[in-house]
């Protein structure tokens, strides 16, 4: 497998080093599959043996698809795409877009993030994940949150129909604010954990 994971801060792991991706690096490693990590950063990968990414912080579902244009030369979907010739791409954002847009806005940006990779490669395999839940009492992010969690869901299951590789990785229900975040929105190590075992399961979705 050549993972290509897609993101903004949650991605990169702000809150614990390596994020998600140390624990899924270490558990795709004890179950004897061989893969590699791809991507230009290597930000917040500490002690990883593949540290490669392409998470960056505060970046929207638009900056991803598009570029964002305080750093356009980090490039975007497109070309780490052609770049990299992943076999699966693994995608969680919407953390850093308006929490206050409407369900068929929210929807548009995530089909043409979709619209983006399978552009590149239609038979890639795509591990989409919804967002996981921020300190709510803080925030008061919770209708956005859970709206991402339903569109996501939605989107996956149009793809599906439609004859694209793609599986949805919940990383919203397991997701407990008082007990698996670091700070109002980036996980712990124990939320970085249940968003790891989320992408596996998504992973051996794609895979069986």
């Amino acid at each position: 497998m050549r993972i290509l994971a897609v993101g903004d801060s949650i991605t990169a792991g702000a809150g614990s080093p390596g994020g998600y991706r140390t624990i899924l690096q270490q558990r795709l490693g004890r179950a004897d599959r061989p893969f590699d990590f791809l991507g230009d950063v290597n930000e917040n990968s500490a002690g990883m043996a593949y540290p490669q990414h392409e998470g960056h912080g505060g970046w929207t579902i638009s900056d991803l698809a598009d570029g964002n244009p305080s750093d356009l030369g980090a490039g975007n979907v497109v070309t780490w795409m052609r770049r990299y010739q992943p076999t699966h791409v693994l995608v969680m954002a919407g953390t850093n877009d308006n929490p206050f847009m409407d369900r068929q806005t929210l929807t548009g940006l995530y089909e043409r993030l979709l619209d983006r990779i399978f552009s590149v490669n239609r038979n890639v395999k795509v591990a989409l994940a919804c967002i996981p839940k921020s300190r709510q009492s803080v925030t008061k992010r919770q209708a956005y949150e859970r709206m991402a969690w339903e569109v996501v869901r939605t989107v996956v299951v149009r793809r599906r129909v439609q004859g694209y590789q793609i599986s949805f990785a919940n990383c919203y229900s397991p997701i407990d604010p008082n007990r698996h975040l670091a700070d109002n929105y980036h996980p712990n190590r124990d939320g970085y954990v249940r968003i790891a075992l989320a992408f596996e399961a998504a992973l051996r979705a794609l895979d069986r």
